[in-house]
């Protein structure tokens, strides 16, 4: 039995590392990428690192779980607790100085039937439109780097409920 036309076979994957590492070879901005092949000094198989040189010194920047980049500023995520029960905003995260606050990712769950909003603090402005929660109904953002919302520089977030139902959840933010 004969491989269909175009298949992968070892002369072309040769083909594609040749093509790829004369590309590599080729860039004139410092940046190089590196397929891990497993070897020492590598990462590990599949893993893709990005290797840049940044004021003249080489950095290497690995899928990393304690930072994220806004540019070449390093920002830690930080964990929050959602618990909330009365009427009305309930604040979430306290306001930090000259910041806003990036939310990363988010899930609430509401015991009864309530509408959910989130608001920057002191405006207040509502950074969400309304959720409607059915008794026991949740939701779960997407985990985005860019943020889903963010509050106004210097205020805190808050959740905002129409009723005074109790709410629980969890979130990812960044200071920016």
């Amino acid at each position: 039995m004969s491989l269909p036309t175009g298949a992968s076979t070892s002369a072309n994957q040769s083909t594609a590392n040749t093509s790829l590492a004369s590309i590599l070879a080729n860039q004139t901005n410092g940046t190089q990428v590196v397929v891990g092949d497993g070897t020492a000094g590598s990462p590990a198989g599949g893993v893709v690192s990005i290797q840049g040189v940044s004021g003249g010194t080489p950095s290497t920047v690995y899928g990393t779980t304690d930072a994220i980049y806004n540019g070449t500023t390093s920002l830690t995520p930080q964990f929050a607790a959602i618990s909330a029960s009365a009427s009305g905003a309930t604040t979430i995260v306290n306001a930090v100085g000259g910041k806003r606050i990036r939310v990363l990712k988010w899930d609430v769950v509401a015991n009864a039937a309530v509408n959910v909003k989130w608001q920057s603090h002191v405006t207040p402005t509502d950074l969400t439109g309304l959720y409607y929660f059915a008794a026991n109904g949740g939701i779960e953002s997407g985990y985005c780097p860019l943020g889903n919302f963010q509050t106004v520089s210097g205020e805190a977030l808050d959740i905002n409920l129409s009723g005074a139902v109790a709410v629980g959840g969890s979130l990812v933010y960044v200071t920016v």
